[in-house]
């Protein structure tokens, strides 16, 4: 997994929040301290000098992290504009299923699916008419790579009704999740990529998921 795949990946994204919270909270403690130095009455003896090169040390770390929160950031929203859509709304949806915030998820898998699934079908349908080798699990040579990553549409379509499936489960809403799970299903060319740095079969993980439902 390269830099900029974990910057937009769910780890990253909670990374930059607990970076930015320790770089305020020790921002904080610096003010705190200062305050609490300025209001001393002149008559109270100085602080030590390893005390204040201590309350120093905590202003410039708070400083320092909360630059590379802000660095995390600025690249997820630089980068993610630079996305094409479908890239966009598949992160989108990944990223509210983490938060367990499953509306969410699935209205972004919708988009995904409703704008793109027309796509999606006539190239999961050339592919079979072809017979074309169903691409491996796994990590792949980085020709394999270049040949998934060429079939974008049909992989966040196939991903998108993966993760409405699994925002339904979760929402106690069986059927509708079953439903979704069968479409996904079809897509048996799909593939999503985990950012720690392999494919996985989104199809192959529906089937599964409905063996359970």
């Amino acid at each position: 997994m390269n830099a900029l795949d974990w910057i937009n990946s769910t780890g990253g994204l909670l990374s930059g929040l607990g970076t930015l919270l320790l770089g305020i909270t020790a921002l904080w403690r610096h003010l705190s301290w200062l305050l609490k130095r300025i209001s001393r009455n002149k008559k109270e003896k100085e602080p030590m000098k390893k005390a204040r090169q201590l309350h120093y040390w905590t202003l410039f770390l708070g400083t320092c992290l909360i630059v590379v929160s802000v660095g995390i950031f600025t690249t997820r929203i630089i980068t993610g504009q630079d996305q094409p859509l479908n890239v966009q709304l598949t992160t989108q949806a990944w990223d509210a299923f983490n938060r367990g915030d499953y509306e969410r998820a699935i209205g972004y898998a919708d988009q995904c699916i409703n704008e793109f699934r027309g796509a999606a079908d006539r190239e999961q349908e050339q592919l079979e008419k072809k017979q074309t080798p169903k691409p491996p699990n796994g990590k792949v040579s980085d020709k394999e790579k270049q040949i998934i990553w060429g079939r974008g549409l049909l992989n966040d379509v196939g991903t998108c009704f993966y993760i409405k499936g699994r925002s339904l489960e979760n929402l106690g809403r069986k059927n509708d999740a079953r439903n979704a799970y069968q479409s996904a299903a079809k897509y048996t060319y799909a593939r999503c990529w985990d950012p720690n740095g392999w494919f996985w079969d989104p199809s192959e993980a529906a089937s599964d998921r409905l063996r359970y439902l």
